[in-house]
């Protein structure tokens, strides 16, 4: 389907026909001054469509009318730059002021565009909705001809490995096939992986019954669209050969998948290319399923210059470099971060564009390219799966990527709980070789204290623990959880981290494994710590509990609000890990510290005894952070305990 032409306004006009100086942003642009002009607007120009529709996430309709529609808006240019393909990218940055509320409102869009005669508008991508599949995989290969070719080898080269077993794709004119390692030279061992959404039952999958069978033939018929477009890409683009879980897994067999499901870091880590069906629910959708809303409009337009070369414009909703990271179908399931992590060539299937990332860049089939240290906004950054090696052995960063690894895996769904465990073994092993550190269940031995530092996101009510693990680590908790709320810590700034004090050391520790160490439950886990220890009463309060994280009352104090409506009169923020209790003492745990000119934040876990007192044994219940002058802990008053 051919572009559509379409007219904007003289705001949008003058916004999309000028590149922008960048050596002054973010920049200001001047715009219509209120959200009601813009949805005035809206009505017949598609830039200012997509700024109103980027407030839509937020309850404006909720507001009166007639205030919201005076509410002051401002239209921000925070990066813009031209590529060499011709295109010209800005993101913008809309906000909206609420006039009779503390709030404001704030939504992001992509501008891309490029002129009749620069050499992108000659790209299929730039004269249709969408592309053909055919299209995409020529596009692919450029890409991987051009990692192949010109990207420092250190940084984009896969680490050999052997799977188990390889699909063949059918290159030798035979039908697929699943071929033994043993079959394959290592050095042929060339292999796409596919990184999917099962969404329930695969109609098509390895077992006990089938295999003999699927090492002879598996005839096209039979294989879902998601897995053929997979190996139609690797037939494309000259890869012998694809690992699909499903099909070179035998699934009725747990010894196998449990021995299979310890090395699949290593299976991603080798793979030649990783394709990513980012948008399909399941296996039989396809790699590029049509009915996926791309949250795209494309148009051709004279920018309000009837001498000037037409100008043709893609918008998107948010920031097009997080497309293939954040919100999409496999972003939300545990096991694809690994997958996408420590692959060092993916290409993600989008519509209506492709996006692909290495070791060196980010690019889209709409001719975007970006390099690893500005392919995201900062606060972006930290939520996605991308791990830039070389940037982060320059900036000594590795532990604080950690905890936000952890983030957003502790808030990814999981069809069998205990995959929990399993599916993070492969980045496990990849942090601990490059911290040459030991792993302790999601945390780590040099930072242990530090690390204990979570904290469940308040969900109401609150899920229970995950059976079987210790309730120390953040793997026991059926929420998402965070290392950098309120400033405990902040992974983004090393010189904040640096500024805490941390006060337990980790004695000695004991992990015994069902199965496969890292992919399997523990069997025994618990650990010896020493550190300051204090008698604390606390009490949760129905005002308190209005905050996130609640205000928890400790020592008796009172909780009368005064008059000072400048400062929340309680010093004590945290909560229990499984929910609100009941007013008791409790021996408390400090973990970390930090002393300004005005007063002493303390973190502390809540304890609970466990078993007889005299065998010094607790488990964590909660969390909480005391503000106040003198501290509320006496670093020389110690103990050792144990956690389990």
């Amino acid at each position: 389907m051919a572009v559509a032409e379409a007219d904007l306004c003289a705001f949008c006009s003058d916004l999309v026909g000028t590149l922008g100086d960048t050596s002054k942003l973010p920049q200001v642009r001047p715009h219509y001054p209120t959200y009601g002009s813009l949805l005035s607007s809206s009505k017949t120009c598609p830039v200012c469509r997509a700024i109103v529709a980027s407030w839509r996430s937020v309850s404006l309709d909720s507001e009166n009318a007639e205030i919201r529609n005076g509410y002051p808006s401002k239209i921000v240019v925070t990066a813009t730059r031209r590529m060499s393909s011709g295109v010209t990218w800005k993101f913008l940055e809309a906000s909206l002021i609420s006039t009779n509320t503390v709030f404001s409102y704030s939504g992001h869009i992509t501008l891309e565009s490029c002129a009749s005669h620069d050499p992108a508008s000659k790209l299929p991508i730039w004269n249709n909705l969408v592309t053909t599949f055919e299209q995409k995989v020529s596009v692919i290969r450029l890409w991987l001809d051009d990692c192949l070719s010109h990207h420092f080898p250190g940084d984009c080269r896969p680490v050999p490995f052997s799977p188990l077993r390889l699909l063949a794709v059918g290159q030798d004119g035979r039908l697929p096939r699943l071929v033994a390692r043993e079959s394959i030279p290592l050095e042929e061992a060339r292999y796409a992986a596919l990184s999917h959404c099962w969404g329930g039952e695969v109609p098509l999958r390895t077992t006990r019954d089938n295999v003999a069978a699927f090492t002879q033939e598996i005839p096209w018929a039979l294989i879902p669209k998601t897995f053929s477009d997979a190996m139609l890409m690797a037939q494309g683009l000259g890869i012998p050969y694809v690992w699909i879980d499903a099909l070179c897994i035998i699934q009725d067999d747990d010894e196998e998948w449990q021995k299979q499901a310890a090395c699949m870091g290593k299976i991603y880590e080798g793979s030649h290319l990783t394709i990513c069906a980012t948008q399909s629910a399941n296996s039989t959708q396809g790699c590029f399923p049509p009915e996926v809303s791309n949250h795209q409009d494309i148009f051709r337009t004279n920018a309000g210059n009837q001498s000037a070369p037409d100008i043709i414009v893609r918008i998107s909703r948010g920031d097009i470099r997080s497309r293939a990271l954040l919100g999409n179908k496999l972003t939300d399931r545990g096991w694809t971060l690994q997958e996408q992590t420590l692959s060092t060539r993916v290409v993600s299937c989008l519509q209506p564009d492709v996006h692909w990332y290495c070791q060196s860049c980010y690019q889209t089939q709409s001719g975007l390219i970006f390099g690893p240290g500005d392919m995201l906004e900062r606060d972006l950054r930290w939520e996605t799966p991308v791990l830039y090696r070389r940037l982060l052995q320059e900036s000594h960063l590795w532990q604080s990527t950690w905890r936000a690894v952890a983030t957003n895996y502790s808030g990814r769904r999981f069809t069998v709980t205990h995959d929990k465990i399993p599916a993070i073994a492969g980045l496990t092993r990849y942090f601990a070789l490059a911290m040459d550190d030991v792993p302790l269940l999601g945390l780590w031995k040099n930072t242990f204290g530090a690390d204990l530092s979570w904290l469940r996101l308040s969900d109401k009510p609150p899920m229970p623990s995950i059976q079987g693990l210790p309730s120390w680590t953040w793997l026991s908790c059926a929420r998402r959880i965070v290392y950098n709320f309120l400033d405990w810590t902040d992974p983004c700034d090393a010189s904040l981290e640096s500024q805490w004090m941390d006060h337990v050391q980790l004695l000695a520790w004991e992990i015994h494994w069902t199965g496969t160490p890292l992919a399997s439950s523990p069997k025994i886990a618990r650990v010896k710590v020493d550190g300051p220890v204090l008698l604390i009463p606390i009490a949760t309060f129905p005002t308190g509990d209005t905050f996130n994280p609640p205000y928890l009352q400790v020592f008796g104090e009172n909780l009368v609000s005064t008059n000072n409506i400048t400062k929340i009169p309680w010093r004590c923020a945290g909560q229990f890990d499984a929910g609100p209790v009941a007013r008791g003492e409790y021996w408390c745990l400090l973990l970390r510290s930090r002393t300004s000119n005005v007063d002493t934040a303390e973190i502390f876990l809540v304890l609970e005894s466990v078993g007889p007192k005299t065998d010094m044994t607790y488990k964590r219940i909660g969390i909480a952070k005391i503000w106040g002058s003198p501290p509320a802990f006496v670093p020389s008053r110690r103990m050792s305990i144990f956690l389990v």
